[in-house]
């Protein structure tokens, strides 16, 4: 999980470093195509990433379309004091255990 975090940041910044490199805009996605899978990378509204991991055999276009459709209805809603306060909850209660 950390793992796959670090790899959405690279990818998310480096692709951010070549828009403002183009002068092309904000990045909207970035899709890394591999021989045994995707990943996907969307970026939500406050700067913050959506990165999702697929098998070779998945549809990356209806992935896309339900990250897109994820990042507009609640993409708002996840703060970064919010993703904060839900990652402690999960330490919190894997230590539990």
């Amino acid at each position: 999980r950390a793992d796959l975090a670090t790899i959405v940041y690279g990818i998310g910044s480096r692709t951010v470093g070549a828009a403002k490199l183009m002068t092309c805009g904000g990045v909207k996605h970035t899709m890394v195509a591999m021989e045994e899978g995707s990943l996907l990378v969307m970026s939500i509204s406050d700067g913050s990433l959506l990165g999702v991991h697929g098998s070779a055999e998945c549809d990356m276009s209806v992935v896309a379309y339900h990250m897109a459709l994820f990042v507009g209805r609640a993409g708002h809603v996840l703060t970064p004091e919010l993703r904060s306060e839900l990652r402690k909850s999960l330490e919190s209660a894997g230590s539990s255990r």
